[in-house]
């Protein structure tokens, strides 16, 4: 959607004959000489040209309308449905599904939202974690057949160890139930106040075990350490992200306004050297 519209020419200023950088001056010089030859009044005017002349006059007569249609490319005023369509598709519809056909949804309770990791080809940062959950659920009351490691598609930090008293296929159905039970562990080791740990929300035989009579469910701390070297080392390996720049601009262009506006509420006050609070 964005490609589109920053490809696309910018229509209002060829209704008005004028360049981009037309000042308002010669914006309402172009407008009065075109509406008095469009207006539908006038013979060989059009009453569609004339609309579409005061459609491009309103908008670019307005500093704050203009500054949105020269960045996002269309008048948010005026914006036709065919184009809401497309915006409204690329962020909540079908488009906004991923490659693996997955739904937008982001619902944590959803077995639909989880991809399924095989417990023999777990990724290298995570077999510390994988090898303390696996120890944690075997070593509960409960018979499990199956043991199935999930992670969300959308919450990527998100993952989910099941355990499976039946074994087969995990479906939503059997996950709502009772028999089986999960644990959940978030994974964002370079971000302060998430402890590095599964954590056990199920209830057994009508109350919770004591956590003395099970094993431990979190990193030790050498375990921890070695978990956020791999942490940095992808990120110093990871391809730059995309979104840094974009970021970055519309920071600075954040902080100008407020230069602008500071220099604006200063303009007319007397300044001296001396004046602190000034």
């Amino acid at each position: 959607f964005n490609a589109t519209h920053a490809q696309r020419a910018l229509p209002y200023y060829s209704v008005l004959g004028l360049s981009q950088d037309a000042t308002q001056a010669e914006i309402v010089r172009a407008y009065r000489r075109l509406s008095l030859k469009l207006h539908p009044d006038k013979p060989g005017g059009s009453n569609s040209g004339f609309q579409e002349l005061s459609k491009a006059y309103k908008c670019l007569r307005d500093d704050e309308a203009r500054r949105k249609y020269d960045e996002c490319g269309f008048d948010e005023d005026n914006i036709g449905s065919d184009e809401v369509d497309q915006f409204v598709d690329a962020f909540f519809g079908e488009a906004a599904r991923s490659v693996d056909g997955r739904s937008p949804d982001w619902s944590m309770g959803s077995i639909a939202n989880y991809i399924r990791i095989d417990l023999e080809e777990v990724p290298l940062h995570m077999r510390d974690i994988v090898r303390i959950g696996l120890n944690y659920l075997v070593s509960l009351d409960h018979d499990f057949e199956d043991v199935v490691l999930l992670q969300h598609a959308r919450v990527d930090i998100l993952y989910l160890m099941v355990g499976l008293p039946n074994g087969g296929e995990l479906t939503q159905e059997a996950f709502d139930s009772e028999e089986t039970y999960p644990i959940t562990y978030y994974d964002n080791p370079l971000q302060p106040g998430i402890a590095p740990r599964w954590s056990d929300q199920n209830v057994l035989g009508g109350k919770k075990a004591k956590k003395k009579d099970l094993p431990r469910r979190e990193l030790t701390f050498e375990e921890f350490q070695r978990r956020q070297k791999h942490a940095l080392a992808m990120l110093e390996n990871a391809p730059a992200d995309p979104m840094a720049a974009l970021e970055e601009k519309y920071r600075m262009r954040m902080l100008a306004q407020q230069h602008e506006a500071q220099v604006g509420r200063l303009a007319g006050v007397d300044v001296y050297e001396d004046d602190a609070e000034t």
